[in-house]
């Protein structure tokens, strides 16, 4: 709702609709009721503010499945997802190659590591101890994109082990396993591995059987 109560229409007017399913495009106007698709047509013109995309095409948000703008979703610059955005980018999934900014041990001795991996945060620290209080982070800064957050499994092993090349040990291991876990039970959309990086890459496959079925479990998304 507008502050005069009336409810925020918008026409997107003469666009070539490219909608995804395969049919031909076809010249149309889109009403725009609150955000949500209202209307697709031929629309009077009084129908909403009028935005003019002849010669544009309107289609639906594009999705980056392989994102690891996780780390920079929590930084107070705006201007990191701009080349995103004028490409058409409305979501993404993240946290992929088994990195993530969250799922990690709070009292880890490796933070710094996890804060200088390969995909280095926007940010000096990292400000929380889980998936939770990563997105109330989010929210107060406000989110302009969809995301689809995968918890990295060497987010989790680093904390535990650095990039030791070795296994873990048993409290380790369990600890990790609850780290994923609690994630996943916090929101997180599954789990995301990294066998050619450090530390993944030092998991044998007993360690990779376990995970998977945790997020089996979960009936989440595994990625590798």
């Amino acid at each position: 709702m507008t502050a005069h109560g009336q409810n925020e229409r918008t026409l997107l007017r003469g666009g070539l609709i490219v909608d995804g399913t395969g049919r031909p495009a076809r010249r149309a106007s889109v009403l725009l009721d609150e955000r949500r698709i209202a209307a697709i047509g031929d629309l009077p013109d009084d129908a909403g503010s009028l935005v003019e995309c002849e010669g544009k095409v309107i289609a639906p948000g594009f999705i980056d499945a392989h994102s690891h703008m996780d780390f920079f979703s929590a930084s107070e610059n705006p201007h990191h997802f701009d080349s995103f955005t004028a490409q058409g980018v409305t979501t993404f999934v993240a946290g992929n190659c088994g990195f993530s900014p969250f799922g990690f041990a709070p009292e880890t001795k490796h933070r710094s590591l996890l804060e200088s991996s390969l995909f280095k945060a926007a940010r000096e620290t990292l400000d929380w101890n889980s998936f939770a209080e990563y997105c109330e982070v989010l929210g107060s800064l406000g989110l302009t994109h969809n995301f689809v957050h995968l918890v990295g499994h060497g987010a989790a092993r680093t904390s535990l082990s650095g990039f030791e090349a070795r296994r873990l040990s048993e409290h380790e291991y369990a600890q990790m396993l609850a780290i994923l876990d609690r994630a996943m039970k916090e929101g997180a959309a599954g789990v995301s591995f990294g066998l050619q990086y450090k530390p993944g890459v030092f998991a044998k496959l007993a360690e990779l059987d376990d995970v998977a079925r945790l997020v089996k479990r979960h009936d989440k998304l595994l990625t590798v």
